[in-house]
């Protein structure tokens, strides 16, 4: 995210959410605990970026990671959402989906899944052309999306893939 809002010349916001329901509102101290590790972690991160020109912003919210992303998205009008995935299988995944998948499906904006950022590293620092591949169901999300690779382009090359999704459902 930080070498893509470089490259486009934009600035970035960082930001962790945590469930605080998850962790039991009886327990303020472990709540405070949390809250405090992940901010002086999120400082740092905010920190190292900003030694590199990055204009960045921290921010710590209360709540479900896909729902305070696409609210702050939408909040602060952001152009692009970027996540992390690890890749996981698991039963839970299938029955209520991963972050990504549901901040995606949920978003306003276009929202970047990364699983490998090495290629998008290759391409803000080395510009190397980067593969995007762009899902498509004729949502306003999915135009969305790909008026954003046009503008994306901008930054650098790309090979754009376009798929088509038809869930039969």
């Amino acid at each position: 995210a930080a070498a893509i809002a470089k490259r486009m010349g934009e600035p970035l916001t960082l930001m962790h959410a945590v469930d605080l329901p998850k962790l039991g509102k009886s327990n303020a101290d472990a709540v405070k605990w949390i809250t405090n590790n992940r901010r002086r972690d999120l400082h740092q991160d905010a920190t190292t970026l900003r030694k590199t020109g990055s204009v960045v912003e921290e921010r710590i919210v209360a709540g479900r990671a896909d729902e305070v992303l696409v609210d702050c998205a939408r909040q602060e009008r952001a152009r692009l959402v970027v996540v992390s995935s690890a890749g996981c299988r698991g039963v839970d995944r299938w029955l209520v989906g991963s972050v990504a998948e549901r901040t995606a499906e949920r978003a306003t904006v276009p929202t970047l899944i990364v699983r490998d950022p090495s290629p998008l590293l290759k391409w803000a620092k080395d510009g190397r052309p980067l593969r995007v591949f762009v899902c498509f169901n004729r949502t306003a999300t999915s135009e969305c999306a790909l008026r954003w690779v046009k503008e994306f382009a901008r930054g650098g090359s790309l090979e754009v893939v376009v798929g088509w999704v038809n869930w039969p459902t």
